[in-house]
This record gives structure tokens, sequence and C-alpha cells, in this order.
């Protein structure tokens, strides 16, 4: 996992939404939104231009964005939809039509839909078909659905066209020819979100945080141990504001959450669906997305930092790249950082094991698998699974690769650490060099 390295200039307020939006000779824009505006960076310098001011969103109810043809549609539940016109470049402004002020927007076939409406929690609205400034229902197939059970709307997938509630799941079906838009199909009854915006989007399918824990693609993934990790470690009175998103480079999704009262999203489980694996990384970012990078000349890289060692990123980074998948966050600074920075510090335990069946074992050596010279191996041990384990001192690596550390015990783990800005790729386990001891 890299670390972030700052971008851009700093953000005028704190993020509260993040997005990109692609121009028709394909060049990419990134916005971002705060309490009480709405900001597009400045490729030439980086600073964030304003295009829209006097909002009132809040970090329960963050902006949400969509691409519409040549306009981004930004929604909250405090203000109305706004919409900005990419290629001309005017000022933000309400769309008109008096389209409802709701927590999240999406694209499904030809319609806008609003979902979490401020005039009804429990209902989704959509447009006119073609058409974002027609929400008369009853006109150009624009109408209102409201869920009579399964809760709140929680939040929509256009591209899968899924329906989150807090207890169900419904599909959107385009019902073309029949006088309506759309047709509702119940998939899971039941089982949804209790936190809108941990809903992550990945083509056809969604992940999220059930009340019993993490889903994807209708199954659940983070029984047990995931599970028991995250609900005693966040902030019971912050469960609502988890958040979700996905890694564009890897096949991975991120939960972020806060295990206190600070602004920050301060931990984030990953979970690899391909591998299914998961991992846990610390983090103080405030805002996160997928992004597309706006690309820069060699004269604007330059122009921005006038000496080679003011470049946080290496000259062949997709960073430089225009349109290339990046992950991008707000730190503390307010300013946009993609994860393309040093390697951040790891660690590795293993699984606990008897390394002698019915005897004590002493643990005279132990060798990493990890391509990092700087790397080290802490030893967990104790006699019995009623004893609280105790750990060695970390042992650092030799020039022979092996690190001499020296504990007893019946039942023993691994630590393997690596600092940070370490130049490595895989840790694959650690080799023990050990002797069974008497049974005591």
């Amino acid at each position: 996992m890299r670390g972030p390295a700052p971008y851009s200039g700093a953000l005028p307020g704190d993020p509260l939404g993040l997005t990109m939006a692609q121009r028709g000779g394909g060049a990419f824009r990134i916005f971002a939104g705060t309490a009480s505006g709405l900001y597009a960076l400045d490729s030439s310098d980086l600073s964030w231009t304003a295009i829209g001011a006097g909002y009132h969103a809040t970090d329960d109810d963050r902006w949400s964005f969509v691409q519409w043809g040549s306009q981004l549609l930004a929604a909250n539940l405090q203000d109305d939809l706004q919409g900005f016109d990419i290629e001309a470049g005017v000022a933000a402004g309400p769309v008109a039509g008096s389209p409802p002020r709701a927590r999240f927007i999406d694209v499904i076939s030809d319609f806008v839909v609003l979902a979490g409406l401020s005039s009804d929690p429990f209902a989704l609205q959509w447009s006119g078909i073609d058409d974002v400034e027609s929400w008369t229902p009853g006109t150009d197939l624009s109408d209102i659905k409201e869920f009579k059970g399964g809760g709140r709307v929680m939040n929509i997938s256009g591209a899968a066209g899924l329906v989150v509630l807090e207890r169900a799941l419904w599909q959107m079906i385009r019902s073309p020819g029949s006088g309506l838009a759309f047709e509702f199909q119940l998939v899971e009854a039941g089982k949804g979100t209790i936190a809108p915006f941990s809903v992550v989007k990945y083509g056809p399918a969604i992940g999220y945080l059930a009340e019993d824990g993490f889903w994807f693609d209708g199954e659940p993934i983070g029984q047990n141990k995931v599970n028991r990790h995250f609900l005693a470690t966040v902030s019971q009175d912050r469960l609502f504001s988890v958040r979700g998103a996905i890694d564009p480079i890897a096949t991975r999704f991120y939960w972020a959450y806060r295990t206190g009262e600070s602004a920050a999203y301060d931990r984030a489980l990953v979970y690899d669906w391909r591998l299914k694996r998961w991992s846990e990384i610390e983090i103080g970012a405030t805002e996160f997305s997928s992004l597309a990078t706006p690309g820069l000349t060699l004269e604007g890289v330059s122009a921005l930092h006038p000496t080679l060692a003011d470049v946080p990123y290496p000259l062949g980074s997709r960073v430089w790249q225009g349109g290339r998948p990046v992950f991008a966050m707000f730190g503390a600074d307010r300013r946009l950082a993609f994860l393309e920075g040093p390697a951040l510090a790891a660690t590795v335990e293993t699984a606990e094991r008897e390394l002698a069946p019915g005897r004590r074992a002493t643990v005279t050596g132990a060798r990493p698998l990890v391509g990092a010279a700087a790397a080290t191996v802490a030893i967990g041990r104790r006699d019995r699974l009623a004893d609280v384990r105790s750990w060695t001192a970390e042992a650092a690596m030799q020039p022979s690769g092996r690190c001499p550390v020296r504990a007893g015990g019946r039942y023993v783990r691994a630590r393997i650490a690596v600092p940070a800005a370490e130049s490595w790729s895989q840790i694959e386990g650690v080799d023990l060099e050990f002797a069974a001891r008497g049974s005591r």
C-alpha cells in the first residue's frame, strides 16, 4: 500500500465530495465540494476554482455527483440540485424543472434518478426521458416510486439498476413501450445497508455494510473475524458515516471508518474481491474517490515543481498521464493526494501454531520471506490458550537474512514488520528455527 503524496493546492474548506468528469475532447476535470462551495481543479497550477457558492452540505449529507452529457450534476439534501456545464465552464446553478432535493444521484438508462429525497425518505424520483429539466410526475415518463417496506432509501447504483434500502434491495428494470419508465422487482428482503455512503458500486454488483456486517454481490464477505474486529473498533456513534470506495487499479474495495470523534477517517478495511482476502490500513482521509488524472505536460510539471527534488511522484507515474485511473484522497491539509507515494509501513502476523504438537518449542531464529532488507520479526508465545500472549522485541534482519530471536512456548506466532518507504512487493511468510522441548 503506497502512501498519499500531495498533488493540488489546499481546498478552501473541508472536502465533502470528490469526483471527475470528462469533456468531449476526452480530457478529465476533477471537482470537489465543501459545505458551502463547489470547486474545479485548475490543471495549469493545481489550484481550486470556485464554480458555485452559498450551499449548506454537511458531513452526514455530502455531495453526490454524476455526469449527464456535458453537465456535472451535484446533489445533497440541503440544497437544490446543481448543474455545471463542463464545456462552457459557467458557474453552477440550480437545475430547472424543480427537481427534489436528494442525498444521492445517478443515471439509469435515459433518466436521472434521485434517491433519499428530503420530501420523502422512503421514495425515489426520476426525470423525464433524456431531459434533466423535466420533473413533473406523469410527464415525459418522469415519476416517483415509494417503497412500502424495507425502510428508507439509502443509495442507488445506476450501473446495476439497484435501489438500496435499509432492509431491502430492489431492481429497477427499464420498461419500454408500456407507458411506464421502470418496473421494480424485489431482489433481497430483510437485507440492506445501515450506512448509505458505504455502498460500493462495481458494475452489476454492489458491496455495502449491513446490520450483520459486510456484503458483496449478494454474499456475506466479513463474517466472523472481520465483522467482529470492525464492530469492536468502529465508533458506534459513527456507523452511519462509514464510507466505501473502489480502487480503480487493483481489485480492492475500501471501507473507511472512524474509531473516535475526529473529522478524518483513521482506519479502512480493504477487501480484495479476487483473492477474497482482507487487510486494514491506517489513514487520515477526510474524503476519497476513484479518479482519472487530468495530466500535465513536462512544462507544466516544471512550472509547479522547479526542482526534481520537489516532484512528489516519479516522472513515469500514471499521475502525470492524462486519463489514467488513480485512487485519490484529501488529508487534514485539504490537499488532493494520490496514493502513489512511498510505501506505507506494513505489519503481517501469522496464524498461531503449536510447532511441536504436544510439547513446548523454543524458537531460536526466524527468516522472513520478504524482499525488504529492513524487515524485522517478533515472536508471540504462550503456553495455554487462556494465557495473555507475550511478544519478544523486534529483531532486525542480518546480512544472512536471519533475524536472531529466542522465545519459548507451546503456541507461537510471528509478526513481520516492514518500515515505511522500503522498496518491496510481497511478504510470503516466515521460516522459523525451533527445537522441541518438554511438555510442561
